[in-house]
């Protein structure tokens, strides 16, 4: 578990924060909060950006029309988010930072009302009916299709129980896509696609987690977790403390604690979703009209109050919360080892603070006064703290006991910095 919670420090100290009256913002950046809720005080349905470090909000877009089931995701490919207000339409809304909203007519033909859906960051959104659950996609080119089964022939489909608490994500480095949805526990579904995303590459495979015993479990949270692990979110509507947050291993499906919670009329503790970026998880208290931050911990916690002004709900109410940058599950790049933390805290983007990390610890053999046939490793004499956590390539692409230019190559590859702006921006490697 990573510890750079320092975070944490300051929010704490500005936990107070309301709704601020800056300009609109024109771009999104990882890290960013954003939640879209039918009780937003005043205005009733509401889609806000809420600062990963301040804990401000700020209103982008006032929902003309939100039932209660609806979803929220981010598709990197097209920078906007994407949500459906009206199920039954099949018109997705595609809302920019600016809180600008278009509109991307579903082209995949089917039966059912759409349950959830998530994007890959190549075009492609893969949406799932309720009850009797067909798969399907919208491509590049904003084409519809079934997804197929191992077959190739058959449109896929199972049934389970829906309950407009689904969840849907692409995990990259599986290839495949998980859909949480409810059962007497937690049920979570792996889709492991073909190579060209048409078809399954195998058959699925559901696992089980009863994450909170004395009531059913009901995710209302699924995002991309700490250590390329898959983070869920469950509403229990208990007021008895116990687990609301863990991760499940995309690759084992194995299930692991990350959060214990407990506070007043904790019922009422909702929608949730993970920050990479900051390494911390926020959650909706609607019963206090609050989001909580949490950190992972095997204790019971009531969380860090993080924004204020955030609802006029009750226990009920069905939020939806999403980070920027974790609405898809990609795998860590060797090459990310530092970020606004320093070295050891990645923030998910190869930037400026890498490069600062690397040259930091540079010392390449070039030039060693050492005479020939001498047997001392390369960069005798380098102790950089960072040394290790920077040699990450060498002449076999593997590290080589040396900070060169090996590593310095292998960082420039996936650099991704957009100069002037917050690490990364829009860019997600």
């Amino acid at each position: 578990m990573r510890t750079h919670h320092t975070i944490l420090a300051i929010t704490s100290i500005m936990a107070a924060a309301s709704v601020t009256s800056a300009s609109a913002r024109t771009d999104f950046t990882k890290g960013d909060f954003y939640i879209m809720t039918h009780a937003w005080p005043v205005l009733g349905a509401a889609l806000a950006r809420i600062d990963p470090i301040t804990g401000v909000t700020q209103v982008i877009w006032e929902v003309d029309d939100l039932p209660l089931n609806a979803q929220l995701t981010y598709d990197p490919w097209r920078d906007r988010i994407v949500t459906m207000p009206d199920t039954n339409s099949d018109l997705f809304r595609l809302v920019d930072a600016a809180g600008t909203v278009t509109t991307l007519a579903n082209p995949w033909t089917h039966a059912f009302t759409l349950a959830t859906w998530a994007p890959t960051g190549d075009g492609r959104i893969y949406m799932v009916t309720n009850g009797l659950g067909y798969f399907g996609y919208v491509d590049s080119s904003n084409a519809g299709h079934d997804l197929l089964d191992t077959d190739g022939v058959t449109p896929f489909f199972f049934t389970y129980g829906a309950t407009n608490r689904e969840n849907l994500i692409y995990d990259e480095g599986t290839n495949s896509l998980f859909l949480v949805h409810f059962g007497a526990a937690t049920e979570v579904t792996k889709v492991q696609l073909s190579n060209d995303g048409t078809q399954l590459a195998a058959p699925m495979v559901t696992v089980t987690f009863d994450a909170f015993p004395p009531t059913a479990d009901e995710p209302m949270g699924l995002s991309a977790g700490p250590n390329g692990t898959l983070f869920i979110k469950i509403d229990t509507n208990s007021n008895a403390d116990g687990l609301r947050m863990f991760t499940v291993d995309p690759v084992t499906l194995q299930f692991a604690p990350y959060a214990f919670i407990g506070h007043p009329f904790v019922a009422g503790n909702t929608a949730g979703t993970y920050n990479s970026t900051y390494d911390f998880a926020i959650a909706l208290d609607s019963f206090n009209d609050v989001i909580r931050s949490y950190v992972e911990s095997g204790a019971v916690q009531a969380g860090t109050i993080f924004a204020t002004g955030v609802s006029r709900g009750g226990s009920g109410e069905l939020a939806r919360i999403i980070t920027i940058g974790d609405t898809i599950n990609i795998p860590a790049s060797p090459a990310d080892f530092s970020g606004p933390f320093g070295p050891g805290f990645p923030d998910g983007c190869v930037d400026a603070f890498d490069l600062g990390a690397l040259l930091g610890a540079w010392c390449s053999s070039a030039g060693d006064p050492d005479p020939p046939g001498d047997v001392d490793p390369p960069c005798e004499g380098c102790i950089s703290p960072n040394f290790a956590l920077v040699d990450i390539s060498g002449a076999g692409n593997a590290p080589d006991g040396c900070v060169d230019a090996f590593d310095l190559g292998a960082l420039l590859a996936e650099w991704c910095s957009v100069a002037g702006g917050n690490p990364c921006g829009t860019c997600f490697p």
